[in-house]
């Protein structure tokens, strides 16, 4: 028996297909937890029924990983209604493979993460010219799984904390800055005609976060 990780490499996905080539080999695809099991392992982890707006909390920010989940609520208590900022040692493994990337792929990353939502890489480019090769730069982070594509062709982080410490990691004076920068393009973006009404709302998102009333 062998669990691996998705993502663990090409070398591991070719030795995959050549043991499933072979009879009595199976696969199975284990996903994330649903809220229903993450309530479970709360409960399992806290030794009490946990608050529903803990439950949430911890789903929106570890997509259902239970290995995330164990060490988001380390020390939390079932009364909680939030988990605390990421513990050193979760965060050191959820940046790993994000700090390898080149450092391009890395700017456009945190620049998503300060976005704060998923976006599509056409959006990106046309939101910003210094991002044209957005698609062709993000693809490192596609090819290893810090990011996912979705069905619209939208990206956003395979782990939703790597956003949440991305964003910490950036001062506050910096972060109003990048916020201004972002809604200064979205703005010639609905100037030049681009006109989605999800560029509005992101207008007022950016100029909230950037301290313009």
């Amino acid at each position: 028996l062998a669990t691996l990780r998705a993502g663990s490499g090409r070398d591991i996905d070719r030795w995959c297909a050549d043991l499933l080539r072979l009879p009595g080999t199976r696969a199975l695809t284990v996903g994330p937890l649903d809220r229903v099991g993450v309530r479970d392992q709360l409960h399992s982890l806290l030794g009490a029924p946990p608050h529903e707006p803990l439950v949430t909390d911890v789903l929106a920010r570890t997509g259902g990983n239970p290995y995330h989940v164990r060490l988001l609520v380390s020390g939390t208590g079932p009364t909680a209604t939030a988990a605390p900022t990421a513990p050193p040692d979760l965060e050191s493994a959820l940046l790993q493979a994000w700090s390898g990337l080149p450092e391009a792929t890395r700017e456009l990353t945190v620049m998503l993460a300060i976005h704060g939502k998923p976006v599509r890489p056409a959006v990106i480019a046309e939101i910003d010219p210094a991002w044209r090769d957005a698609r062709r730069d993000l693809r490192p982070a596609v090819a290893l799984r810090v990011l996912d594509q979705d069905a619209d062709g939208r990206l956003w982080f395979h782990h939703p904390l790597i956003a949440e410490l991305l964003v910490a990691s950036v001062p506050e004076v910096e972060r109003r800055e990048r916020h201004a920068a972002l809604a200064r393009s979205t703005t010639l973006a609905i100037d030049s005609g681009l006109r989605d009404v999800d560029l509005q709302v992101d207008l007022a998102d950016h100029l909230a976060a950037a301290g313009d009333p």
